[in-house]
Parts: C-alpha cells; structure tokens; sequence
C-alpha cells in the first residue's frame, strides 16, 4: 500500500472482509464480481476453500489466482460444477452438448408438432419450459415454496398450480401431454433430455444420505460459487446440501459465499434470488446481502449500451423479469468506440472475418448455439458462444448478428394469447444473453449484422443510439471496418500483451 492503492474498490472489500457465514453478492456486468469472490474466498479465514463455477474458463483464471497471490499455507481446490456432481455420485458419464439434447428432444416430439398447441411453433422455449420448470425445479426434499417430488419431475398438480397463472392452461396442458408421451420412453425425462439434471437429482439424494463422511476429495471450510444464476433450482440445492453436510460434519464453522448477476443467465434456468435465499434459509442460515453498482469493465458508452439492454426486460411478462434495477453506475470515461456493420455472405465478409480472428485481444461471440453457416471454415475455431465467452473480457469484441435477436426480442406476436405467453422465457434468455455479449470488450465493441432487412438495419441503429437526436453510430461496409482496424497500428509489447491474455483466457474452451 506504500506503492499504490488496494486493487479492491470499498464495495468489494466489504464483501470480502465481512464475517456473516453466509453471503450472496449481486453485481452488474463487469461490476468485479468474481474479483469480489475470489478476495473473500482468501480473506475468511478457511484453510480449505473449494471454489465452484461453471464455465471451464473461469475455473482456470481462479486457479491462476490463487496460485499467484493466495496464502500458500491455504489449499483450493477449484471445479466446474458438472465435475463436482459426478464427483459426488461417482459418474464418469460424459457431458453431451445441449444442441445435441434439445435435437433430441424435438425428433422425439416431431410426429406429434401438432398436439402440442400453443408450442407448436416454439420447440426451443418448450425445451427451456421443461429444462427450468417441469424437470430443474423438482426436488426431493420440500424447500421453502418447492414441494417434496418423488422423481426428478415436477408431478402434474404441482406444475399445474405453479404455472398455470403465468403461462395459461391450454400451454400447461400441452407441457403436460408432451412429458406423458416423451415418458414412454425407456428412459425418464431427465436421464434422456437433461442427463446434468438427472445427476444433480442423484448428487442431492446421495448427499441427504450421508451420516459419517462426506464424498471423497471434498473436505472443505469455505465454498465459493460464482455465476450462481446458471443453476436450476435442484443443481442449487446440491451446493446447499453439500454444504449443510458440511456444516453438520465439520468441527469449525463453513463459509457459503454466492455471487452472480440475475439478469445474465446464459441457459433457461429462470433463476431468481428469491428462491435461492429462501433455499439457504431453510436449510443454511439467513443469507446477507452485498451489492456491486459501478461497472469497472466496460468506458461509458459501451457501459451505456449494457444499460439500454435492461430497458429490453419491459418486453416480457413481469413475473419473468430480474429484479431490481439494472442501470449500472458508470465510472470509466476512458475513450471507447462502437462499430456498425451490415454485410452479405461472401468474399468480402469473409475476408473481414479472417482479420478479426486473427487480430490480438479480439474475441468473435455469436448469440446462437452453434457457429453460423456464414462463417469461413478457418474461422470457425475462433468462434465463441455467450456461455464460452461468459466471464472473460478483451479489448475489442465483435458480436455476429445481434440485429436480428434485437428485432425479434422487440416483437410483440398478437397471435398468442395473452394468458399464454410462451415467449417470456425464451426472451428473457436472449436479453441476457445480449447484456453477457455487450459487457465482455473493455475499448471497443464492433456489431456485424448479417445480409439484414431495412426493420433489422433501423432496429440496430436505434438500440444502439439510444436517446441520442444526432446518432453517434451509423452504418458501415467492411472495407471501411477494416481500413479502421488497418490504422490503429499497435506497437509490438502491446501485441505480446494482447497474445498472452488471449492465451489465457482460450486456453481452456479454446486450445486449438
């Protein structure tokens, strides 16, 4: 401190020096969340910290931490959190991808689109209604409002007077009438459609049962998890119950600390603070709560940009917004730019694409869940979705395609009825997913929109001015993205810097 001033604002250190067992912190996109964490993980006093978070990515940037800076007489044991559970239960079982389930799901449902009634046309938020209400949300203990369920499946009455006022009950209907004929089945619904659900129903029972050891390898006094808002109700309730196990084993008091952002899930968890508290109540302690307001990541315009996403969440159904507010402080006024580019499949897009990948400090994030077909072959590799690029930062970002999930989120479809709004959940999801994508570049963020109509062109421009009478972003071609780049000529200790953060931050999602 005689060089220079602690690396923690006063809101995070109060996070970190406070001595409440249990503590939730809330934050905004770029706020210093996992900073916050991982300087309370050090800071309160366990000798055994196991930190939890699901993105692979950030598993890694916590082990470089608390290798380089953390007490070396501590021990950390850092996991993703689909490691843990088949640490728990024993499993071996490969992780399959979603886009690999949800097909699934749909060839399974395909003979029979037309019974599905008002899901009929929305496969995909049938697959999340399933996902976070039908299947994430059964428990096999009674915790505060969720009731006790036998199977890893909400039974029909519950899920009935859980969603009927939210959803209607022509769509509560067909939910039901499709798990029935997906149930036959020689699989249940979760072992067959959402195998991380069925192992986390398994992890729970197994932890419930433990009367003389915890699992192997899990001896702890301190569990951190961040990016809690990407767990369902029953991933949740593992991590409680490893840890009540842990406070009813252990000799010394055990610290739970959660951090993570409502409004930035980047799978249908529906997750809500609500819920979690109450879940922690019951079966841990009354939570405290501490809050991160400014956005440290993002210069002011970009950081204006995540603001004006917030405004997207007066769209959907109230019951499925994230509550609060979401209008982050903005503290950087270091210079930043926003590009807008419109191009059609090609030479010369895929030329502008080939620059890009190749540039240091420069991430491509595309909203969709698998790459494109636009994208060059020899791009492709570099390719990040929202949940790979999910808590990571570069100096430029350039998102593939936003206009179009910007149009459709502003869409209102007059043909569904308005006690059946099956869309809310699909939209919350891609509002988060737009606030994750926007938040990740520190300088610079680049919107590419591809081969767009006039309504996608003039719905970009308009999101991304805002308020502004003079628009501050106008339309580009890639030529003139690309003389753009051509002229900010970087000296060669930047571009080692830039080489050796991408390294970092690639190295586990992306090594090739």
């Amino acid at each position: 401190e005689e060089y220079g001033p602690p690396p923690w604002t006063p809101a995070q250190s109060r996070f970190a020096q406070a001595r409440q067992r249990v503590r939730l912190l809330k934050g905004y996109p770029g706020s210093g969340k996992t900073t916050a964490l991982w300087h309370a993980a050090d800071s309160c006093g366990a000798e055994r910290i196991l930190y939890v978070t699901y993105s692979s990515d950030l598993a890694a940037l916590a082990r470089d931490y608390f290798d380089r800076y953390c007490s070396s007489h501590k021990r950390f044991e850092v996991v993703v959190f689909p490691n843990l559970v088949r640490q728990i239960v024993g499993s071996s079982a490969p992780v399959m991808l979603e886009s690999d389930l949800r097909q699934r799901f749909s060839q399974d449902l395909g003979t029979s689109a037309r019974s599905l009634g008002p899901w009929a046309n929305n496969p995909a938020a049938l697959y999340d209604e399933f996902y976070a209400h039908l299947v994430g949300a059964a428990l096999p203990v009674g915790v505060g409002h969720f009731a006790t369920c036998k199977a890893p499946r909400v039974p029909d009455k519950a899920y009935r007077d859980r969603r009927t006022r939210f959803i209607g009950a022509p769509a509560v209907t067909a939910v039901l009438a499709a798990a029935a004929r997906l149930e036959r089945q020689p699989a249940t619904l979760a072992e067959r459609y959402f195998p991380e659900l069925a192992l986390a129903w398994r992890a729970t029972e197994q932890l419930g049962a433990v009367a003389a050891a915890g699992p192997a390898g899990l001896d702890f006094d301190c569990l951190a998890v961040d990016e809690v808002q990407d767990l369902t109700p029953i991933q949740a309730l593992v991590l409680v119950e490893l840890c009540t196990l842990a406070f009813r084993l252990g000799k010394t008091p055990v610290s739970l600390l959660l951090a993570g952002d409502e409004a930035q899930t980047v799978r249908p968890t529906d997750f809500e603070w609500a819920w979690l508290s109450d879940m922690l109540h019951h079966r841990v302690g009354a939570p405290s709560e501490y809050k991160l307001s400014a956005n440290l990541r993002s210069p002011r315009r970009i950081a204006e940009l995540v603001n004006r996403v917030w405004d997207l969440y007066s769209l959907i159904e109230k019951q499925e917004r994230p509550r609060g507010t979401g209008q982050a402080e903005l503290e950087d006024d270091a210079t930043d730019q926003i590009l807008y580019c419109t191009a059609a499949p090609g030479p010369e897009l895929d030329e502008l694409l080939k620059l890009l990948a190749a540039r240091e400090g420069l991430a491509l994030i595309t909203l969709e869940e698998t790459t494109p077909a636009f994208i060059p072959e020899s791009v492709r590799p570099a390719v990040l979705t929202v949940s790979e690029a999910k808590g990571l930062d570069f100096h430029t970002v350039c998102v593939l395609d936003p206009g179009r999930h910007v149009q459709q989120i502003m869409e209102q479809d007059w043909r569904l009825r308005s006690d059946s709004n099956l869309l809310s959940l699909r939209k919350r999801l891609a509002i988060d997913q737009l606030r994750v994508a926007f938040s990740r570049p520190a300088e610079r963020l680049v919107w590419i929109d591809i081969n767009p109509p006039d309504g996608v062109v003039a719905a970009s421009l308009a999101f991304l001015n805002g308020d502004y009478l003079e628009g501050q972003v106008s339309s580009a071609v890639p030529a003139a993205i690309m003389k753009t780049l051509e002229e900010e000529e970087l000296d060669t200790e930047e571009r080692v810097q830039r080489c050796q953060a991408d390294a970092r931050q690639y190295l586990e999602i992306k090594p090739e």
